[in-house]
């Protein structure tokens, strides 16, 4: 993937989580044409699911939360050691504003030094 298309594919997903409302790829199906659009929708199904994933890990206190840059992206990882569980993902480096804004707003901010 180019980097022209890969800065398009997050520009529109920046746009999308943005959203009050959930984007669906049937009520909003020209959003998601052609090769762009679909990169666009993967990414933003993950992110989506990542989403949900931390509003359900905010809730267990033993959760660990570490943030590393890697590759040009982040990577993330979710850790709680009570339920034996460990999730990595990577973040594009563009959408940390929104990392960040979904980590403090559930009191799972990185540890000092780990997150970029």
């Amino acid at each position: 993937m180019s980097y022209a298309h890969q800065d398009a594919v997050t520009r529109q997903v920046q746009d999308l989580l943005g959203r009050d409302e959930p984007v669906s790829r049937n009520r909003h199906f020209e959003l998601f044409r052609g090769r762009r659009g679909r990169a666009a929708l993967r990414l933003y199904r993950v992110l989506r699911a990542l989403g949900r994933e931390l509003d359900s890990a905010a809730g267990h206190r033993d959760m660990r939360v570490e943030l590393r840059p890697g590759d040009g992206d982040l990577w993330l990882e979710l850790s709680d050691p009570e339920r034996s569980y460990t999730h990595r993902t990577r973040v594009p480096q563009a959408l940390l504003p929104w990392l960040r804004g979904r980590l403090a707003r559930l009191g799972l901010t990185p540890p000092a030094g780990e997150d970029t």
